[in-house]
């Protein structure tokens, strides 16, 4: 699958990356992994066009996050062959 951005109507014409120079410092992390079957798919790729480059990201601030927040990913898994 192809994700096709759309040319900006004024410059710099394409999707720029952002960044404010904040690192965000959590007192702990979980990761859980549970895949999810997509009936059929064995190879699934994802990409841009154009490529949009980003700029060297330079910390300049520093925060501790006190509230926690949950961030979800699908990941396809293999579909077993019958």
């Amino acid at each position: 699958m192809t994700l096709t951005q759309s040319r900006l109507p004024t410059p710099p014409y394409w999707p720029q990356c952002s960044w404010d120079g904040t690192l965000s410092i959590y007192s702990s992390t979980v990761t859980v992994t549970r895949s999810v079957d997509c009936h059929g798919c064995a190879n699934v790729r994802v990409t841009e066009a154009p490529v949009v480059h980003c700029p060297a990201k330079i910390i300049s601030t520093r925060v501790r996050v006190e509230t926690p927040s949950t961030t979800y990913w699908t990941v396809c898994s293999v579909t077993p062959a019958l």
